[in-house]
């Protein structure tokens, strides 16, 4: 994948360019192998359709059945990619909700958050074309469960949540805090910068947490590179450090922060 006009919009990722287009492109080398183990006719859509209305994550109920074979056949693609020699040990039968894995903050850590998150991506993408994920209103991933990594207020005025792991993109109400579902109004604190319009953090005190959210009506900015689109902003982040705040972000860069040790 070539991230050159991305960069050249964003100058603030030029140092991180070369690892984000080996990531992506890894993604994609996975994505087209998945398929191969997991049909897409096994994803049932009336299934998923229940536990939406329940407002439970699909994988929460319905387990996915991996073959350790395969698991490591997408794990050697990983290690190949990024030149990672260490043994990578899959005990886990059935695919889970993501918080639910024991995951390392690793090496071993990052080549399976490649795996489960790619396979959660391939199951995301199958269920968002067939059923409307616009009135999902959990502060959680309807897919995998993961909490949200970065939102958009639509063209329309709505807003929308983008799952931190899968990247899962679903409808939120504008009135309740996106990451634990609080509705005292009084509970959230919302804070911008001129150099950066159209995005916004928005802070909740009932939960501790923030998540940066992008105006789409005021920026023209949708982009399927979730992860580098936060991090254009990053600024923002920099300047909630001095305030007791944790972020919500991608697990990516949990995963990846070996690289910078």
């Amino acid at each position: 994948m070539n991230l050159t006009k991305f960069v050249e919009k964003y100058p603030i990722l030029e140092s991180v360019v070369e690892f984000w287009d080996k990531y992506y492109s890894c993604r994609e080398s996975l994505l087209t192998k998945i398929i191969d183990f997991i049909p897409e006719e096994s994803i049932d859509t009336e299934e998923f359709k229940k536990v939406f209305d329940e407002g439970r994550s699909y994988l929460e109920l319905f387990k996915l059945k991996m073959y350790k074979k395969d698991l490591n056949f997408l794990a050697k693609i990983v290690k190949d990619d990024f030149g990672i020699k260490e043994k990578v040990r899959f005990d886990e039968k059935s695919l889970t909700i993501f918080d639910k894995l024991n995951l390392s903050e690793d090496k071993i850590g990052f080549v399976k958050l490649l795996v489960y998150s790619s396979i959660y991506s391939y199951i995301g993408e199958i269920l968002s074309k067939r059923c409307n994920l616009a009135k999902w209103y959990e502060p959680v991933c309807p897919v995998c469960g993961s909490s949200a990594g970065i939102g958009f207020i639509e063209g329309d005025g709505k807003k929308s949540l983008v799952c931190s792991t899968c990247y899962t993109r679903w409808g939120h109400r504008r009135t309740v805090c996106p990451l634990c579902a609080d509705e005292e109004q009084k509970s959230m604190r919302y804070y911008s910068a001129d150099e950066l319009p159209g995005w916004r953090v928005e802070v909740c005190e009932a939960c501790g947490m923030y998540l940066k959210v992008l105006d789409l009506r005021e920026k023209n900015e949708d982009t399927h590179l979730y992860p580098l689109l936060y991090l254009s902003s990053w600024n923002l982040d920099i300047s909630m450090k001095d305030m007791d705040f944790r972020p919500s972000w991608f697990k990516i860069f949990y995963a990846a922060s070996w690289i910078s040790k």
